[in-house]
Parts: C-alpha cells; structure tokens; sequence
C-alpha cells in the first residue's frame, strides 16, 4: 500500500496547484511502487498506475477496466453517497462518453465520430488557421505584454470548440466561466463560491447547479436546432438517435457539456503550460 503521506497528497488539488510536491510524488511512485494501491482518509481505496506502459494496458482492457461502475474523478466517500443519493443510485451528475461503458460508449460515439474524421478535420483547418492568426494579432496589440493564459490560451481553442458546436461567440463568455466553476469547484479562484471547497458532500450541491446552469442552456440550443436544424456539432446531438431512438435528455445535455468542456479546457492548460515551460 502507497504511504499514507503520499496517497494524501494524490487527492489534495493543492498539490497540483504548486506542482513541486505532486511530481515528486509520482516520480517516487513511478520508481518505487508503479502500481500500488492508496487509502486516503474519507476516500474509498483505488489503484494508483503511474508507468505510461501500465496506463497504455488498462486503457486497451475495455471490457475488464470500465468507466460506469464509480466515479470517474476522485471524490470522498461521502460525496459518493451524496451524488448516488441524488442520482437514484448512479455515481455520476451526468452521463456522458466518459462515464459509459460498452455497448453505450461506442453508439454514442458514433453519433459525433464522423465530425472528427481527419477529412471533416481539413475542412475546418483554414477556418482554426484564421481564428489562431486573429489571435496572435490580438496578443501584439498589448504591446509586448500580456496575460497569455487570460489572453490567448484560454480563448483560443475555446473560439474554436464553439464555433464546432454552434455556440453563439457572444456565449463563450458564458461557456468558459461555467467550465471553470466545474472543472475547478475546489478552487476560490473560480468556483461560484469564492471559498476554498472541500471534496466532501458540501460541494457536491455547487457542482451540481453548475451542472444544471449548464442544461438550461443546452436546451435552449436544442430546441432551436430541432426547429433549424444547422452543420454544427449541436444539431447533431439534437436530431441524433442512438439504437434507433432520440437521445435521452440526461444523455443529450451530457453530450453538450463534455463537448463544450472537455473540448476546449485540457487544450488550453495544455498550451498555457507549454509557454510557461519554455519560457
């Protein structure tokens, strides 16, 4: 079992936060205990897989490694309780590709594959080519100095994501506070809060009424698409059916924010991060 000190620091988002601690972490674990088991207090035990060789064999292992059967983030134990309470046994506030096992997760994949074929790809490569020029203008235009991540990571692939979707680029204001108020509900920074969240059941309530936020909007999208339907990932989702039938409203509204989340936010950590390297 992986020593109590370091199995904290694995589920404290501090860690992350400061970056020294948590790559030491998983540096000692990677060397000395690659695939270990951690308990943490409040959480229930899970494994801990550290060498990418490991990683690369549970993700090929579909049909013995699944996604529905707990959550898919680190919550406590009394979290846990708290969503299933919520969700009429279900660990999950929503159900989207990243919760789904197979045979669900490969239907509903489907749906939307065709959009990220690299032939639908090229066609939008002018389009992500104008919109990245536009905003290396944009970071010129402050002079020499600027906020990148605030600036330009953070908006760049976000402009895109929506455009894909058929977000109104009045919205993406709107898309990215929600995505960092979900993605980052334990940090005071940018939860709804302002307060330092604890991943015990007090937080699972703000979660989920970003959540909701979230739904309101996507079913204003979907019944305009219904109506007038458009080439956007959007009218796909709305239109779409699944083993011969219309999405479920829990799946739709899933479907809409892991695309208008997931979509946009790893890509912008990603591209800030870079800079910040090899700068």
């Amino acid at each position: 079992m992986i020593a109590q000190d370091i199995a904290q620091t694995i589920v404290d988002p501090r860690a992350y936060a400061d970056g020294k601690r948590i790559d030491d972490a998983f540096a000692y674990l990677r060397r000395e205990a690659p695939l270990e088991q951690a308990q943490p207090e409040g959480f229930d035990p899970f494994w801990v897989v550290t060498r990418h060789a490991d990683i690369l064999e549970v993700e090929r292992q579909n049909d013995l490694f699944h996604n529905g059967d707990r959550a898919t983030t680190l919550v406590t134990i009394e979290a846990d309780r708290k969503v299933r309470e919520m969700m009429g046994g279900s660990p999950h506030l929503v159900r989207s590709l990243v919760q789904m096992d197979n045979p669900d997760h490969m239907a509903y994949r489907r749906l939307t594959q065709g959009w990220f074929m690299p032939q639908n790809l090229r066609k939008l490569e002018e389009r992500i080519r104008e919109i990245a020029r536009g905003f290396i203008d944009r970071m010129a235009e402050h002079g020499g100095r600027c906020d990148f991540a605030r600036d330009v990571a953070f908006l760049y692939p976000l402009h895109v994501i929506m455009e894909v979707i058929g977000v109104p680029e009045a919205d993406e204001p709107r898309m990215l506070k929600l995505t960092q108020e979900l993605f980052g509900s334990a940090d005071p920074d940018v939860n709804r809060t302002g307060e330092e969240m604890s991943r015990n059941a007090d937080g699972v309530d703000t979660i989920q009424s970003v959540v909701m936020d979230f739904m309101m909007y996507f079913n204003g999208i979907t019944e305009d698409r219904r109506v007038k339907p458009r080439d956007d990932l959007a009218s796909v989702i709305a239109n779409g059916q699944v083993n011969g039938a219309p999405l479920g409203h829990l799946e739709a509204m899933s479907y809409y924010i892991i695309a208008a989340t997931a979509g946009h936010d790893t890509t912008s950590s990603t591209t800030a991060g870079a800079l910040w390297a090899l700068a």
